[in-house]
């Protein structure tokens, strides 16, 4: 039963995805003269739906409220800031792709080979589960847990990369940082530099390596094309 489960839950998914990518969608948007598709922005738009409700519900209260995205408060629609804090979400992870291809780190070309991607590797670990080998995570990805697990381990050696590079570090602006880290609480007094090094050092890199990124989020070309604007979840 549950191979049958699966199997169908597969077939569903990959018959969505070949569809989806029989015709090229149209953008619905560019950041630095990459096309957005707006599978690619509804797939942030539903990592923040959650966020953006708990912020309205924090002020207002909801119980009552109907048709709650399309309600305006203070003159604002809901699902117009959560359109837009997906596309500021989806700027920052552009600009980090660029840094990433830049290196050979980012395998695929557009959101369509990150789409088949998906599909191949769910493909194979459907077969694995039929021949009853052992796989790791989910049997069936959704593009978002696939996306982030990509990204996330591609992160990894481009951050290495920028060590030394992009990201300067000496001695002199650890210490400069570990002086900062006492001062806002981290550690304390008792936690000498020469024993937190590697620890002062990690989180200096990625600071910095914030720093990089939102310098270029600031700098990014980002134009929205009309149907950006009635972009639903």
């Amino acid at each position: 039963m549950l191979k049958n489960i699966t199997t169908i839950t597969l077939l569903i998914f990959t018959a969505f995805v070949s569809t989806a990518r029989a015709t090229t969608p149209k953008p619905v948007a560019y950041i630095n003269n990459q096309p957005i598709e707006a599978a690619e922005l509804k797939r942030e738009m539903l990592r923040y739906r959650s966020v953006i409700y708990s912020e309205y519900a924090a002020t207002y209260n909801l119980a009552e409220v109907k048709d709650f995205w399309n309600k305006e408060f203070k003159g604002i629609k809901p699902i117009d800031l959560l359109r837009n804090r997906a596309l500021k979400a989806l700027t920052e992870i552009k600009v980090q792709q660029q840094l990433l291809e830049e290196q050979n780190l980012w395998p695929y070309k557009n959101y369509g080979e990150l789409q088949t991607a998906l599909q191949q590797e769910n493909e194979q670990r459907q077969q694995k589960v039929q021949r009853q080998e052992i796989i790791y995570g989910p049997v069936v990805y959704t593009e978002q847990v696939f996306f982030d697990y990509k990204f996330s381990n591609a992160l990894i050696p481009l951050k290495r990369y920028l060590t030394g590079t992009k990201i300067p570090v000496t001695d002199s602006l650890l210490l400069n940082h570990y002086t900062l880290l006492r001062k806002e609480g981290i550690y304390s007094e008792r936690k000498t530099f020469n024993n937190l090094k590697k620890q002062v050092q990690d989180n200096y890199i990625e600071r910095e390596y914030e720093k990089l990124v939102a310098a270029m989020v600031k700098e990014a070309r980002v134009i929205t094309i009309d149907s950006y604007h009635s972009l639903k979840i």
